[in-house]
């Protein structure tokens, strides 16, 4: 079992596989949604389905846009998350599934207890749900995931929530196993 700030040794695809590889189908759209779009234990619980739409970007590309809220200076933020339906094949199939089961329900998350998510990804994925955030961290940072490359630290703020530029940075500068800091 990983802390919460530690992303496990997984590449991209070793995730995937687990996070599909999830047999209720109701923890892996949280799981995954968490992971998509980087969010919070409770950023994930406020996503509803009218957060989900299919948009053209500027380029005429298609992509899922998710909208996360995010909790800043005690009040409420929103913050859009992109999603290429065709790369991210698998994903965009379990979040189509998500849209289609809870279509019309009022934050279909509330379900359950932060305690019981963080108690169910423990049970199920081994790590707490915190390091499915910092794998896409990782994950974008390598280039591993597809159609993100060479994103810089103020496009990271804004699509992880981080108030600041300096968070982005601390971030993006952390190995896998602990703080860079701690190597010297």
């Amino acid at each position: 079992m990983t802390l919460h700030t530690y992303a496990p040794e997984w590449s991209y695809e070793e995730t995937k596989d687990k996070l599909l590889e999830v047999q209720d189908d109701h923890f892996k759209q949280f799981f995954v949604l968490s992971y998509v779009v980087g969010a919070r234990i409770n950023e994930a619980r406020m996503i509803q389905t009218k957060d989900i739409e299919l948009k053209r970007n500027s380029l005429g590309q298609k992509r899922l846009m998710i909208t996360v809220p995010t909790l800043k200076n005690r009040h409420m933020e929103k913050r859009t998350v992109p999603l290429n339906p065709f790369e991210e094949v698998e994903y965009s199939a379990v979040i189509k599934q998500f849209f289609k089961q809870n279509k019309g329900v009022e934050f279909p998350f509330h379900k359950y207890s932060k305690r019981w998510y963080q108690f169910k990804c423990k049970e199920i994925l081994q790590i707490h749900n915190h390091a499915l955030r910092h794998l896409r961290v990782h994950h974008i940072d390598e280039a591993s995931v597809p159609g993100f490359k060479s994103l810089t630290p103020r496009q990271y703020q804004d699509f992880f929530g981080w108030e600041t530029i300096a968070t982005s940075s601390k971030y993006q500068s952390r190995t896998r196993a602990k703080d860079l800091a701690d190597n010297f």
